[in-house]
């Protein structure tokens, strides 16, 4: 569950450098998967597995326990992404969640690094020493 709330305070603020920057797509992107982590976290707390994308919103209104107005705010920024509605969306997780606003785990910007800590398709070195490609 911290993973999902962790995703939520990051993509707040990717949602605010979106805007800074007059990026649409980043601004498009980070406020629907702001609402991805934000419902998963939500959907975690119930104890009801994700159901992939196209069931998520249907779920989500039926999860006995979420915030006041889940769904009218999820919908809002969905439907009018900006600043506030982001934040709007962010305090509400933040107050249902009660975990703070600090401590990140491994974010998921940093997900597409291996164990070994190179990229994909970046030269790796193996077992025996030798830089080998994938």
């Amino acid at each position: 569950m911290r993973a999902y709330y962790n995703e939520v305070l990051l993509l707040n603020w990717f949602v605010t450098e979106a805007v800074k920057r007059g990026n649409q797509y980043l601004l498009m992107r980070s406020v629907a998967d702001l609402v991805l982590f934000g419902g998963r976290f939500v959907l975690a707390h119930n104890r009801i597995l994700y159901p992939f994308h196209k069931w998520f919103m249907r779920v989500l209104e039926d999860a006995p326990e979420k915030p006041a107005n889940f769904m009218e705010v999820t919908n809002a920024v969905l439907n009018n992404p900006n600043v506030q509605t982001a934040r709007a969306f962010t305090d509400m997780i933040i107050e249902f969640g009660g975990l703070g606003r600090g401590t990140f785990t491994k974010p998921a910007f940093t997900s597409w690094k291996n164990a070994n800590g190179t990229g994909a398709g970046e030269k790796h070195r193996s077992t025996t020493g030798r830089i080998e490609p994938f």
